[in-house]
């Protein structure tokens, strides 16, 4: 399968051993990946991703370090070393999220991420999906690039959308003309995403902890 050198999935968060050991297989045969973690993260854990020809790059927490922050600082360390290596597009997603079929995705989306940043799905307008972003490596850096202030109390998803887009009353529309949405596309071309979830998100119809995130928690989801 074609692989897509243009294009570098950046992927942020802590590690464990279940973590490593999805992320490895998950993106077994991907050639352009890079973990953005923390100084202070398990060395045997980061020497197994190296091995398994995963780029790293490690960083000290930020001086606020709060939910949004540590996303924004690793996102951007990740995404500047991106742009460094030459990359032009970055798909940024998490440590706690696998892939079933990345190329495929990366195949079926590349017009939408291509153009501008994409996400899977928005939720209640101001909020997004935030396990996975991708796009222009420009883009991303503008999207992850001003720390929130101890003051500023918004979460994550409504202080990144707020922040890039430059409002505060956002709408649905606001959002679908800053962002494309690939949640049609994946559910057209049963692309699939496994998300580790706590026992609180048991709810009958999702599978925890390794959740699916179309199939399941998107199931009926408004695109």
């Amino acid at each position: 399968m074609y692989m897509y050198s243009d294009t570098i999935v950046v992927i942020t968060g802590q590690l464990n051993s279940m973590f490593v050991d999805n992320l490895i297989k998950s993106y077994v045969g991907i050639y352009h990946k890079l973990v953005s973690t923390w100084n202070d993260q398990d060395k045997y854990l980061l020497e197994l991703l190296r091995l398994n020809n995963f780029k790293i790059v490690l960083s000290d927490y930020p001086e606020h370090k709060n939910s949004a922050n540590v996303q924004i600082h690793a996102t951007r360390m990740g995404a500047l070393e991106a742009q460094r290596l030459g990359y032009r597009y970055v798909c940024h997603t998490r440590t706690d999220v696998f892939p079933l079929n990345y190329n495929k995705f990366l195949y079926s989306c590349a017009d939408l991420y291509s153009e501008k940043l994409t996400i899977l799905r928005y939720i209640q307008c101001v909020y997004f999906l935030q396990i996975l972003t991708i796009g222009p490596v420009d883009e991303i850096l503008r999207f992850y690039n001003t720390l929130q202030e101890p003051s500023d109390t918004r979460f994550p998803e409504k202080y990144l959308m707020e922040t890039y887009i430059g409002s505060r009353d956002l709408t649905k529309e606001d959002i679908k003309s800053h962002f494309n949405i690939c949640l049609d596309i994946c559910r057209r071309d049963d692309i699939e995403f496994i998300w580790v979830r706590p026992e609180s998100w048991a709810n009958g119809c999702t599978t925890i902890p390794m959740m699916k995130v179309i199939a399941e928690y998107s199931k009926d989801a408004e695109v």
